[in-house]
């Protein structure tokens, strides 16, 4: 059986203190982390679908390719054969101990008798504390990219939470949609590395099919100036924590390509996630994209 690095939550939390908040919030990582864990376990012994349907929400959305209810997907589709593996490498908090986010690497394999994955790639789950204080999966989405020599990306990072334990909840919901909004305006109007570099926290994320993940503002624009060109998109839909320093926002956009005379358009849905800076202003923390097919 695969071993899952366990991100060392207690011991870097402890070296920065020891107050009744730190500690309170060295928990609620700790469990966040043993609930990605467990079920990326349950999904190795007992299969893709009876993993998800445990750990999905009832209102969790998977990306197949546009947004679905997760549960109902792997309802209709159950995949008990194949093998999916996985391990985060990174997990953020709100302050208020009720959302979250990990993401890290998996590895996929069409049936449990073939010896090497079939496919590689990089995974985001976002989590929500349930009423009864259990962590459920809300939203997940992953990118593909070839085998890589090693790992690369940040084994046990942790990005710490701000000190806001509480929020006006619709209040933060409707600045981080005009956050969204002025960041697709400002990609539209003079290209997306422009507005990866102004409005995004200096270590984000970019996830692109195909690509490795980028770690800084200077390699996410270098993979954006290749792969997203001419880009526009729309918000669907945007959630945030009850402390109101962590939310995140997906919808769908299209890309335009233009070879010689001709144009080529496009679509991807999209997830980001935002976290609150030190100047109270939403900085985007992950920006992951996710190709649609072409229409018939």
């Amino acid at each position: 059986m695969r071993t899952i690095v366990v991100i060392a939550v207690v011991l870097l939390l402890a070296a920065c203190g020891t107050s009744d908040r730190e500690s309170t919030m060295d928990r609620a990582i700790d469990t966040i982390v043993q609930a990605d864990r467990n079920f990326a376990d349950l999904a190795n012994r007992a299969g893709i679908s009876p993993a998800f349907l445990e750990y999905l929400a009832d209102d969790g959305i998977l990306f197949r390719p546009g947004p679905v209810n997760g549960k109902q997907a792997h309802q209709q589709f159950p995949d008990t054969t194949s093998v999916l593996m996985w391990e985060p490498f990174c997990v953020e908090i709100s302050a208020g101990a009720d959302m979250g986010y990990t993401t890290g690497k998996w590895m996929f394999k069409r049936s449990r008798e073939e010896d090497a994955p079939a496919a590689y790639g990089r995974y985001l789950s976002i989590w929500r504390k349930a009423a009864d204080g259990d962590w459920k999966v809300v939203l997940d989405l992953g990118i593909s990219h070839p085998k890589p020599a090693e790992w690369t990306g940040p084994r046990g990072q942790i990005v710490p939470p701000n000190s806001i334990t509480s929020a006006d909840v619709a209040r933060a919901k409707n600045s981080l949609l005009a956050q969204e909004w002025s960041y697709a305006t400002r990609a539209a109007e003079e290209g997306p590395s422009a507005a990866l570099a102004a409005f995004a926290a200096g270590n984000v994320k970019c996830f692109r099919e195909g690509a490795y993940p980028t770690n800084t503002i200077e390699e996410g624009s270098r993979l954006i100036n290749l792969v997203d060109r001419e880009i526009t998109w729309s918000p669907s839909a945007a959630f945030v924590a009850r402390s109101g320093d962590l939310g995140y926002t997906y919808g769908s956009g299209e890309i335009t390509s233009t070879i010689g005379q001709k144009q080529e358009k496009k679509a991807f849905s999209f997830v980001h996630i935002w976290r609150k800076g030190d100047n109270d202003q939403w900085q985007l923390a992950i920006d992951i994209t996710n190709p649609l097919p072409d229409e018939e």
